[in-house]
């Protein structure tokens, strides 16, 4: 069973994965509430020359990405900010079992899920649009 546990887990987050061949740093955003709003992930090649590849974890193409709050006791503020009025984004929670619990889509830029009735664990949250996909972690107490 443990094993199950694990394929799912990786199936879910295998769009987060990154393969490095340099140093790399990562640099938090946070609103004045204390939530994370951007994660930044520079890699650096040869030591002090910088080529940066940021923000992958937050980013659809051009559109970003920022799940708020996380942890949360339910209510889940997603915003997409440079989404376009002929895009659709689908999101979806997942139990840790890889079971869908919730999913819609959207064209708006800001929109609102709860997972309230949800016990405190782990759930993941995945994003797609324009066939691109990004998974979250939400911590739910």
């Amino acid at each position: 069973m443990n094993n199950l546990h694990s394929i799912i887990l990786l199936a879910l987050m295998g769009t987060c994965s990154v393969s490095m061949r340099a140093q790399s740093s990562i640099n938090y955003t946070y609103d004045a509430a204390g939530n994370r709003i951007l994660r930044e992930q520079a890699y650096y090649r040869g030591g002090l020359s910088r080529d940066s590849l940021s923000a992958r974890d937050n980013r659809l193409g051009s559109i970003i990405i920022s799940v708020a709050p996380n942890p949360t006791k339910g209510p889940i503020t997603v915003t997409l900010t440079g989404l376009q009025e002929s895009d659709v984004c689908t999101l979806t929670i997942y139990d840790s079992l890889g079971k869908i619990l919730l999913s819609t889509t959207t064209t708006n830029e800001t929109t609102s899920l709860d997972i309230s009735s949800q016990p405190a664990g782990y759930y993941f949250l995945s994003a797609t649009v324009r066939e691109e996909k990004l998974s979250y972690k939400i911590i739910k107490e």
